[in-house]
C-alpha cells in the first residue's frame, strides 16, 4: 500500500490517482532506484566517487529495487506488445511495479558495482555500511522500498530480469 513520506511521494501518488481517474484504459508503471550508462545515477556516483575516495560511507537500512533502463525498456516493449497483440483489457488498468528482480540495500547495491566494474579496471574503494540517521538528507526515503512485482508478469507476461544482471549489462556498457 503507498505510503508516501513527503511531497515528492504525495505528488506522485496523487499523478497516479488523477490518470486512472481521467482514462478508464490507464497502466501506471512504478520504478525504482533506476541506473544506465548516461545521465546522473547512483552507479555513475559511486564509480566516480570511489575513483576518487578510497573509503565510502553508505546507506545499509534502505532497501528496493535497483532497475537498469534497458531492462525497464525491454519490459515496457513487452507489455505494449502485448496489449498490441491481444488489445486493451481490463485487466490492464491500474498500477504495476516494473523494477529490477530481486532486492538489496544501498550497502550492498554500492558493494556490487564495485565488484562488476573492478574486471574493467573499475575501483574498488572499502565500503563501510551506515545507518539512514548518519546520512542526513532533506528528503525522507522510506526504509523498505521493495516493489511486488508478481502483478506485472500475471497480466502482461512481463518480468525484469534480476537488477545484477542488469548491473552487469550497464557496467559493460559504461566500458566498451
Amino acid at each position: 500500500a503507498p505510503n508516501p513520506l513527503g511531497a515528492y511521494g504525495r505528488t506522485k501518488l496523487a499523478g497516479e490517482w488523477a490518470a486512472l481517474a481521467v482514462n478508464p484504459k490507464t497502466a501506471v508503471f512504478r520504478t525504482a532506484w533506476v541506473f544506465s550508462a548516461v545521465g546522473r545515477n547512483f552507479v555513475k556516483t559511486m564509480l566516480s566517487v570511489g575513483a576518487q575516495r578510497p573509503e565510502l560511507r553508505v546507506v545499509a537500512d534502505q532497501h528496493g529495487n535497483p532497475t537498469a533502463a534497458p531492462d525497464l525498456a525491454d519490459a515496457l516493449a513487452g507489455v505494449l506488445a502485448r496489449i498490441r497483440d491481444d488489445g486493451w483489457q481490463d485487466k490492464h488498468r491500474g498500477v504495476f511495479h516494473m523494477a529490477g528482480g530481486g532486492h538489496t540495500n544501498w550497502h550492498a547495491f554500492a558493494e556490487a558495482i564495485f565488484s562488476a566494474a573492478a574486471p574493467f579496471g573499475g575501483p574498488r574503494p572499502v565500503v563501510h555500511p551506515i545507518a539512514t540517521h548518519e546520512y542526513p538528507v532533506k528528503a525522507t526515503r522510506p526504509a523498505d522500498g521493495r516493489l511486488e512485482q508478481r502483478k506485472l508478469q500475471a497480466v502482461f507476461g512481463v518480468a525484469l530480469p534480476p537488477w545484477q544482471q542488469g548491473l552487469e549489462r550497464v557496467i559493460r556498457a559504461l566500458h566498451p
